[in-house]
């Protein structure tokens, strides 16, 4: 029992790792084509998607996400994230744009991307997430599919009923 356990957490560790890798890879490509900064989140149901700001703002305007959430709380529970926009970096790489006081903040903030360390204990995170996600979703309570099928013919019953009144 013990061993198929072991194969089990296993093979949920690969199959997580795949679906991560893949995900990064979309992001990197997304973010290749247009230069956008993107990041790697899971959704309710625990997949992995790829938003960037504008998505972002779009969620917390519908009120999935917590409308006090900021794009530094983004960063920090993403699973992965790309760098900043290719014109950005050029532009802060010249001296006089960085000279100038206004522009030192961006200057700091705006070349930021992530480091391999960061990136590995990003990946350990996930791993956590995911074998959290599987024992959560273990410990809830299903009902059998014929017991909602039940359910579901004596509501469309009673809606028929109502309906024909």
């Amino acid at each position: 029992m013990k061993l198929i356990r072991s194969l089990c957490d296993y093979i949920h560790y690969n199959v997580d790792e795949l679906k991560l890798k893949l995900a990064i890879y979309m992001a990197q490509k997304a973010h290749s084509q247009n230069g956008k900064r993107y990041f790697v989140m899971p959704d309710e149901r625990d997949r992995l998607i790829i938003m960037h700001r504008p998505s972002f703002r779009k969620l917390k305007h519908s009120g999935r996400i917590s409308y006090a959430a900021k794009i530094n709380d983004l960063k920090r529970e993403s699973f992965y994230f790309t760098p900043y926009s290719n014109e950005i970096k050029t532009k802060n790489d010249h001296s006089t744009y960085c000279d100038s006081k206004d522009n030192t903040f961006f200057c700091t903030i705006e070349s930021e991307s992530i480091t391999p360390d960061i990136q590995e204990a990003k990946r350990i995170m996930f791993h956590k997430y995911m074998k959290e996600s599987r024992i959560r979703k273990k410990n809830t309570y299903h009902t059998p599919f014929l017991i909602r099928l039940k359910i579901r013919l004596k509501l469309l019953a009673i809606q028929y009923k109502i309906a024909t009144r």
